[in-house]
């Protein structure tokens, strides 16, 4: 087994496991709200095993775009090649032998779109790019995002 995906495992266990001493203690309860498992908590126990979930989900999917090889492909584009076009309108001896027969002709053109995303779902992000460096770009960004979210929350709290 991949020593990240491991490491995965172990937190999503250590979270659980730190969310259910919470629940025994007391200070956390849990519920399903229609088919979407939530956690309320008021401690140490449940804040750590919520923090370590996300962060088991966040080393899952690093190491996912790490297994696949993640050097993004590239993409196709068809529109107008602005110097075939003219050259197609005008001809190669200057003439204009274009006229009647369209303003040009569509070309396929490659080119690569680079960039990246977080989308989160409840407290859970999840992290895309199109290819490793702007994945991982995205995984610091939620790492930063979600402590910005959970100091928000227990500065609220108090």
């Amino acid at each position: 087994m991949r020593p990240l995906r491991a490491l995965a495992i172990a937190m999503l266990v250590g979270g659980i496991a730190l969310i259910a001493i919470g629940v025994y203690t007391g200070e956390a309860s849990v519920g399903i709200f229609l088919i979407f498992p939530f956690v309320m908590g008021s401690g140490v126990f449940s804040a750590v095993g919520v923090l370590l979930i996300i962060g088991a989900a966040l080393v899952f999917i690093y190491d996912l775009s790490k297994s696949f090889g993640a050097e993004g492909g590239s993409w196709e584009f068809v529109g107008f090649d602005d110097e075939e076009a003219e050259e197609e309108e005008d001809g190669p001896e200057g003439k204009d032998r274009g006229k009647g027969r369209g303003q040009g002709r569509k070309t396929a053109r490659k080119g690569r779109i680079k960039g990246g995303g977080i989308v989160f779902i409840g407290p859970v992000p999840v992290v895309f790019g199109a290819d490793k460096k702007w994945t991982e770009y995205m995984m610091i960004l939620a790492i930063l995002l979600v402590v910005a979210l959970c100091v928000v929350f227990f500065v609220m709290a108090v």
